[in-house]
């Protein structure tokens, strides 16, 4: 019986997507959610096909839980939980197709090496998430482990070097140089991964416990010394710092050069940096509280076989299956908070800088372009599509800020004489105003002042509304509005004043606004005046907390509806506010809309997505994102929302976005390799045939740049003495360039191979369109091909 209960991932924030006429992938209460079916490859090495199981499938020792056998991998594992729980609502999880198998290298997941078939191949097709754990076998993990129990540990140095070479300039086995590991991932990523699917690599549990917290260390661990110990827990550790800053490197990488997949890293020991696992989750093998779960760990639920005779390079020292049921739901955990292409979501895409960590973003506006402003007092980031900035300070502490372009942001803020007598009660209130031109904050102007007691701070400006560079509204409590008409500043009279302050505004055109100066009613703008009147609203007891217009007659706000706390949406159709929820939401700390098929809103409280028809709110659906502050902003644009969450940001798009949102130009189309022989037509290859009797081919291909006019890449030609014949021949691999040119009607006429060593060659090879009879390469694989 596995030690543990099962639990959700939490840590979600309420997140909602409101529409009039529902859009692609959201459901209601009354309609099934719209689904697509992900497919899924299950790769990797013993710790990823089960081989420490009993009952496994030969001859890769595979856990598959199929055909009544009750032995299953953590993929396996992962897949029932995901399908038991439902854990998404626009995604399926399709059987994973396991090709995992024990002993298995990086590199033979695209190659066959000893008696092992390749993992992957082209005939295979893309998948949209492929799991797998490799890099063990890539150092020999099995034979150091096998070397500790026996006649001891090898050199740490030798081991640690071994790592090293993973990470950087890959290892050779076999006489073939194997990539390192941020170009492998590169490579499935290209090859192998539907655009904008996701990898998830799983690293190593340490084997044996921590000495110092062992149950029991004077007798050894399962065949393992002290010292033994501690050296393996150093690889082990170091193995998956290793892989864990591939994925980093990888996730790096522009969008084009990684086919828009994301890469996530878990690690099974600690949890550390992966979204969703918290440190103390009870599925890792050493949690900060609770029981761990090595060899001769305290309580004795060890999640490892021990050393097994008969065994002792397979199943000794490989998870049980409450290990890989652990493994699973770690998995389990983590794939919920993917990004999909076809299930628009939203998406982390950067953390704010410090500048603005010591005081969390009061003010987000952003505008088409892409193009977004966070002001934390007079600091200010922007963030452009590709990560966030440093402006320059603002002249002020800003109050409110809204943004209709990169070139335009309209900055409103007060100061006050009691700043200078903390002690007045009495004082004089300025509102100046502030525009942002692309690359400055103009000279403050002043459009506004009011003189009263210090007790009622609703006579200074509170909130700004731009529908262009041409019109704003400026609203506080007892000074009433003013309206920028693209160069100055005019009062209106009209608007009910009071202490309930006016701090929620809206503006869709100069001819409509949405403001509430009292509670609970609002005030709109008719493009000459405000009123006549105000229009009450049914049932709150409280101001609107949010107000937000996609239209004259579509409008979005939240309030208080009654003593019990919580708050409740309503809408306005132009003419009435109506209840639009029977059950009390958490409090609402965002809401924007940008246009009638495109709003959101969102509460720092576990929640879900709703949407709206016909006046109602749908049942919440969950939507978890992994993070959790009491600060929360929102603005919509026409095709993006972000959210500001403390201080990491996210991203929602109907778009598909990567890290960086697609402009509406349109790139250029790039030229490709086209083979006819092969044939093969794509970019980016990661395998060159330049013969067909495998005496020249360039392998392992990385791309350092494919434009317009001309691509280069680096990989490995092997050099085949063909003694004593070329099928038998070892081969010794030798660094070679690729260098394409001369395009013509969008595809490269020029390729010229450079290869290294003693043998070395330059051979310039010349375009033919016929099938045959031209020393054009003969077939490529991988890359991106045109038809894809």
């Amino acid at each position: 019986m596995i030690g543990y209960t099962r639990k959700l991932a939490l840590g979600a924030l309420m997140l909602v997507l409101l529409s009039a006429t529902l859009g692609p992938g959201v459901a209601t209460a009354d309609t099934a959610p719209p689904t697509h079916t992900v497919t899924w490859l299950a790769a990797g090495d013993s710790f990823a096909s089960g081989a420490g199981l009993e009952h496994t499938t030969k001859p890769c020792a595979q856990g598959t839980g199929t055909g009544g056998a009750t032995a299953k991998t953590w993929a396996v594992v992962a897949h029932d939980v995901l399908t038991g729980q439902k854990a998404t609502t626009q995604l399926s999880f399709d059987s994973p197709r396991i090709v995992a198998c024990t002993g298995a290298i990086s590199n033979e997941f695209f190659h066959a090496y000893k008696k092992s078939a390749a993992q992957w191949t082209r005939s295979m097709g893309r998948f949209d998430l492929v799991t797998f754990s490799f890099g063990g076998d890539d150092i020999g993990f099995s034979s150091i482990v096998k070397h500790c129990v026996t006649i001891g540990c090898p050199s740490d140095a030798d081991v640690r070097q071994k790592i090293r070479l993973l990470g950087t300039t890959g290892l050779t086995i076999g006489g073939k140089l194997i990539p390192p590991y941020p170009a492998f991932l590169k490579h499935v990523a290209k090859a192998a991964v539907t655009k904008g699917g996701n990898v998830v690599v799983m690293g190593y549990p340490e084997v044996v416990e921590d000495p110092t917290v062992s149950k029991t260390f004077g007798g050894g661990c399962e065949g393992f010394t002290e010292g033994g110990t501690n050296e393996v827990r150093g690889w082990a550790g170091d193995l998956n710092a290793t892989i864990g800053a591939a994925v980093t490197q990888a996730n790096a990488l522009s969008a084009a050069d990684r086919n828009d997949v994301h890469f996530t890293f878990i690690d099974p020991v600690t949890g550390q940096g992966t979204d969703g696992i918290s440190p103390s989750d009870p599925y890792l093998f050493e949690p900060t509280s609770g029981t761990r779960h090595e060899l001769c760990s305290r309580g004795g639920n060890a999640w490892l076989n021990g050393l097994l005779p008969g065994h002792l390079t397979t199943r000794s020292f490989h998870p049980t299956q409450n290990g890989e049921t652990a493994m699973g739901d770690l998995a389990a955990e983590v794939i919920p908070l993917l990004s999909w292409p076809w299930a628009p979501t939203w998406r982390q895409i950067d953390n704010l800088p410090t500048s603005t960590n010591s005081d969390y973003p009061s003010l987000v506006s952003c505008a088409n372009g892409p193009f977004c402003v966070i002001v934390a007092g007079a600091t200010a980031e922007d963030w452009a599509g590709a990560a966030w900035v440093q402006m320059p300070d603002a002249p002020g502490s800003l109050d409110g800020i809204s943004c209709t372009a990169a070139t335009f942001c309209m900055g409103v803020y007060d100061t006050s004489s009691v700043a200078a007598n903390p002690s007045a009660t009495t004082g004089t209130f300025t509102s100046y105003s502030t525009i942002w031109n692309g690359s400055a904050w103009s000279q403050p102007a002043q459009f506004d002042s009011f003189s009263g007691s210090t007790a009622e701070p609703y006579g200074v400006v509170q909130t700004v509304s731009c529908t262009s560079p041409h019109f704003c509204m400026a609203v506080g409590g007892d000074f009433g509005s003013t309206i920028w008409n693209g160069s100055t500043w005019r009062h209106v009279a009209g608007q009910t004043t009071g202490t309930d302050g006016g701090t929620a505004l809206s503006c869709t055109s100069p001819t409509f606004c949405m403001a509430t100066p009292a509670a609970p009613q609002t005030i709109i703008w008719n493009g000459s005046a405000w009123g006549p009147g105000t229009q009450s609203v049914p049932g709150p007891t409280d101001w609107f907390s949010n107000v937000a217009c996609a239209s004259s007659t579509q409008c979005y706000a939240t309030a208080t509806p009654n003593a019990s706390g919580g708050e409740e949406p309503y809408s306005f159709d132009g003419t009435s506010w109506t209840a639009g929820a029977t059950n009390d939401t958490p409090d609402t700390d965002a809401l924007s809309c940008a246009s009638t098929t495109y709003c959101a809103w969102g509460a720092s409280a576990l929640g879900g997505v709703s949407t709206l028809e016909d006046g109602k709110w749908s049942s919440p659906l969950a939507l978890q994102i992994n993070a959790n502050s009491s600060n929360f902003w929102i603005s919509c644009t026409t095709t993006f929302c972000l959210a500001v969450i403390g201080t990491s940001t996210y991203l929602f798009s109907t778009t598909e976005l990567g890290t960086a949102l697609v402009t509406s130009a349109a790139p250029a189309r790039l030229p490709s390799l086209d083979i006819p022989l092969g044939p093969y037509n794509g970019i980016e290859p990661t395998e060159i045939y330049f013969s067909g009797d495998a005496t020249n081919e360039v392998t392992d291909i990385t791309w350092s740049s494919w434009t317009e006019t001309g691509a280069t890449g680096q990989g490995t030609w092997t050099y085949l003495s063909c003694v004593p014949d070329c099928a038998d021949s070892p081969g010794v691999p030798y660094p070679a360039t690729i260098t394409l040119s001369d395009p013509v009607n969008g595809i490269f006429t020029s390729a010229v191979e450079t290869t290294q060593g003693p043998y070395g060659f330059t051979s310039d090879d010349a375009y033919s369109a016929a099938a045959s009879g031209s020393s054009w390469p003969t077939d490529a694989s991988g890359g991106q091909l045109s038809s894809q």
